[in-house]
């Protein structure tokens, strides 16, 4: 009953057609909003599957954003402690070369062995993926999908979308979860980018296209952008431009991760007229499931 209730309100109703119109298909918005306003049972089991659809999406990418936020905290803490522990290395090769301070000699060496035994303690609890079959992908639905569990929050924030997909794309062989889970990082980006105290202009700007033998995703937004020096720095894990400490920074370095298991790429530039622009590009392949993307 109560649920019956909460789907036929207006924000429910707005939210919908929100969703549909992202989605690029207006016209079904607007047959559901009719359909809700009447009542009608087609349109409530249509809005009840579209709902459980974007629970299990929303399930899938929750799960996958967990797995990549613990595997570059864990590959990253790895890679900060190995440097001091190839240093301590360093250091006790010396000692024991020139034979001398056979007392510290010794409690380095226990120091050095505790602290390889944390690193690689550390390596393995790095988690694996969720298996996933690679596929045939179609990048504009991966685009749409995202788009359309973004929307409450790009109605909250106020941030203007627009999609521009390219009518007819080639399949890329990937993983649909993980290619979700960077367009959601990009996305998520853009909004944090525009969402700024005092920023008035929050646009956001999708579009895919075919380049060559590749498939372009590009991602721009009205914020205030991303300096030269630090566009490849960005990508790093756990940096993050945010000065107020919210941020785990680990997004766009997720995002690389996942371009480069499907053997694309990632790179930063500015959006014309200001702002940030993100382009990623993935191979197409003719056949599916030949080897690692």
């Amino acid at each position: 009953m109560g649920t019956t209730a909460n789907a036929r309100t207006p924000v429910a109703r707005r939210k919908l057609v929100a969703i549909a119109t992202i989605g690029g298909n207006a016209t079904t918005g607007s047959h559901l909003e009719a359909g809700l306003a009447n009542g009608t049972e087609p349109a409530y089991c249509l809005l009840m599957e579209t709902k459980l659809s974007e629970a299990t999406l929303l399930a899938g990418l929750a799960e996958e954003a967990r797995v990549d936020d613990l595997r570059e905290a864990l590959s990253a803490a790895v890679f900060q402690l190995e440097g001091p522990v190839n240093v301590m290395a360093s250091v006790l090769a010396t000692m024991e070369r020139r034979g001398c301070c056979h007392g510290a000699g010794v409690a380095l060496h226990e120091a050095l062995a505790a602290a390889r035994a944390a690193v690689d303690t550390l390596r393995a609890a790095i988690p694996e993926h969720r298996w996933e079959a690679p596929t045939a992908v179609n990048l504009n639905e991966i685009v749409r999908d995202v788009l359309q569990l973004s929307t409450p929050r790009l109605l909250a924030t106020g941030v203007t979308v627009t999609f521009r997909p390219e009518p007819v794309l080639h399949l890329v062989a990937g993983y649909p979860n993980r290619l979700r889970a960077m367009i959601k990082a990009l996305v998520d980006n853009a909004v944090e980018a525009t969402n700024g105290r005092g920023w008035k202009e929050r646009e956001l700007t999708l579009a895919t296209a075919a380049v060559d033998v590749d498939i372009e995703i590009v991602v721009e937004d009205s914020g205030p952008g991303i300096p030269p020096e630090l566009r490849i720095k960005v990508f790093e894990p756990f940096y993050s431009t945010r000065k107020d400490g919210g941020h785990l920074g680990t997004g766009l370095a997720v995002a690389r991760q996942v371009a480069l298991d499907h053997c694309g790429g990632i790179e930063i530039g500015p959006r014309e007229g200001g702002g940030c622009r993100v382009r990623v590009t993935l191979p197409v392949r003719n056949t599916v499931g030949d080897g690692e993307p």
